[in-house]
């Protein structure tokens, strides 16, 4: 997430009237309220600067042998735990399989 994102996002929740505001006026901001970009990373593929210079919408990228039902779940680059790739009707979701976040990092 971008400085200004995340100034953006405490901005909108000060501003939200929400039970962080106290009765003299000021505001605090709840750090499990401001949210953050999830990536799950499912594979990886290997490509020469040339083939990735002719892409173009529509082409489908092979990932061979590279893709696994496993996950990397990352925020802000980091990796925070690691899930398997599952169907569910017409959705992929992920299901938790390590999980590196503790419940009091910040």
């Amino acid at each position: 997430m971008k400085f200004d994102e995340l100034v953006q996002d405490i901005e909108t929740l000060l501003a939200s009237g929400s039970p962080m505001s106290k009765s003299d006026g000021t505001s605090s901001v709840e750090l499990e309220q401001i949210p953050q970009q999830v990536l799950f990373e499912i594979g990886r593929a290997s490509l020469e600067i040339g083939q990735l210079r002719q892409l173009k919408t529509g082409d489908v990228l092979p990932v061979g042998g590279c893709f696994a039902p496993e996950v990397t779940i990352r925020v802000n680059d980091r990796i925070i735990g690691q899930g398997e790739l599952i169907a569910c009707g017409n959705e992929f979701m992920v299901r938790i399989t390590r999980w590196y976040l503790s419940k009091n990092t910040a």
